[in-house]
């Protein structure tokens, strides 16, 4: 599965989020593990030029590695948390109901309140 493979057709936002969920793990458990640096360094006795590149690229996949981890186990909080955040609102309502969403819950949402210019 790719990224284009999660664009949302047609469904439940359960189903999307099922299939992103999917995605994510795919991607967490092909992630490569990290360079041994170390072991690497101890490995080679003639440090040329080449070798020196080679074992900066390898710590700069170690630390876009890094970063692709904690943005994956970010996506996956922030997963975990909207549903939680958005369980009570749908619960024990009629189906009609559910995209009608009080105005005066979005007013007091800090996050949908009115903006403001950035630097002011």
């Amino acid at each position: 599965m790719n990224v284009l493979g999660l664009r949302k057709v047609r469904g439940s936002v359960s189903g999307f989020r099922l299939q992103v969920r999917q995605a994510l793990s795919d991607i967490m458990e092909r992630l490569p593990d990290p360079f041994n640096m170390a072991e690497m360094m101890g490995k080679v006795e003639d440090r040329t030029p080449y070798v020196i590149v080679a074992f900066q690229e390898c710590e700069r996949m170690n630390i876009l590695m890094a970063e692709l981890r904690r943005s994956l186990t970010d996506l996956d909080l922030g997963l975990k948390v909207s549903e939680m955040a958005i369980l009570p609102f749908v619960q024990n309502r009629p189906r009609n109901q559910l995209s009608h969403y009080p105005i005066h819950n979005l007013k007091n949402n800090p996050f949908l309140g009115p903006k403001q210019p950035l630097g002011h």
